[in-house]
């Protein structure tokens, strides 16, 4: 860019929001002599194979906005993990939930898919909770269904699975947990963005969403309903033996050695922008002690709630959030120029 527009004496700012925001961060890591600056919004620059933090935050972000929220949610899980011990219970959670197979206790792959399938609405949600204004937040999607005490707790779960994959999603038909199906498009070779993210996933960073946290994992059914080795069977069973857990756990060294992950940074003039209700934070930076490595903290504002462009309902947070990024990397680039 610098030849093509014959600039000289100018500074790069690389900028970026989830990934794109840890390829910005990654790009002034390895390369200062090209870029000046960097912010990564909500950029998770720790690789993880057992990213159980992320479920710790989703629990965390529905308790903070409400506790009795958070309890109907908690007792709803549980109520499907004592009917998943019959199999009078788990045809009654098929009807429930809308889901096209049966629940073969027999089938662990299926049965896993299932609790994916009936945990994924709550972390969309508060994943995406008010970002750029959209209606779609932990208060009405989540906690409008589970304020209702006129129907079983059951009921409650069903609609807001309901909600998610019908207004969501997109999905009018029932919910397949067929594993092998949901296996076998990945396996072609051809180019697709589910297959290129579940090989960045499987070869450099993990990020897997686990339920083996010991506080997160009982909200949702139990620490060993959605298992780290099920996702890493995906790897297995997608891209060939080879790539194992122990593969994946070198793989993720390789990756934290090259770029210093969360604590072992080291670069300087970045920004941190999250918001405290990101399940993807924890992998972030939130905290430094080198000024030149800002973490900026946004109250209950959700993944790259920063990027989206300013509208009225923001939150005094998320407008303070962003005076902050814009104030710091002008101070950067005005001591910088002098």
């Amino acid at each position: 860019m610098n030849d093509q527009f014959s600039f000289t004496n100018v500074k790069w700012i690389t900028m970026g929001m989830g990934y794109g925001g840890s390829l910005a961060v990654w790009m002034r890591v390895r390369h200062p002599e090209l870029v000046s600056f960097a912010s990564g919004s909500s950029a998770p620059i720790q690789a993880q194979v057992d990213f159980s933090e992320y479920l710790e935050a989703v629990m965390n972000s529905i308790n903070v906005t409400n506790s009795t929220c958070a309890s109907s949610i908690q007792s709803g899980f549980g109520q499907v993990s004592q009917l998943m011990q019959t199999g009078v219970g788990r045809a009654s959670l098929k009807s429930t939930f809308n889901i096209c197979e049966d629940l073969n206790s027999n089938n662990a792959s299926f049965i896993t898919k299932f609790w994916e399938t009936i945990i994924t609405p709550y972390m969309s949600i508060v994943e995406s909770t008010d970002i750029g204004g959209a209606e779609i937040n932990i208060t009405n999607a989540l906690c409008y269904f589970h304020y209702d005490n006129s129907t079983p707790v059951l009921t409650r779960m069903a609609n807001v699975n309901d909600f998610y994959y019908s207004r969501i999603v997109g999905n009018d038909d029932c919910n397949s947990i067929d594993y092998d199906a949901y296996i076998q498009p990945l396996q072609n070779s051809s180019y697709n963005d589910d297959r290129a993210w579940l090989w960045q996933l499987c070869t450099e960073f993990g990020f897997f969403h686990s339920t083996s946290s010991k506080t997160a994992g009982p909200f949702f059914g139990g620490q060993d309903k959605v298992p780290v080795s099920y996702y890493i069977q995906q790897c297995t069973d997608v891209f060939g033996a080879d790539y194992s857990a122990d593969y994946l756990a070198n793989a993720v060294a390789k990756t934290n050695s090259k770029y210093g992950g969360r604590d072992y940074l080291n670069a300087t003039f970045i920004v941190f922008p999250n918001g405290s209700f990101d399940p993807w934070s924890p992998l972030s930076k939130l905290t430094s002690t080198d000024g030149t490595v800002v973490p900026i903290i946004m109250n209950r504002a959700s993944h790259e709630a920063d990027i989206y462009p300013p509208i009225v309902t923001d939150s005094n947070d998320l407008i303070t959030g962003r005076t902050k990024i814009q104030a710091q990397l002008n101070l950067w680039l005005k001591a910088t120029n002098n």
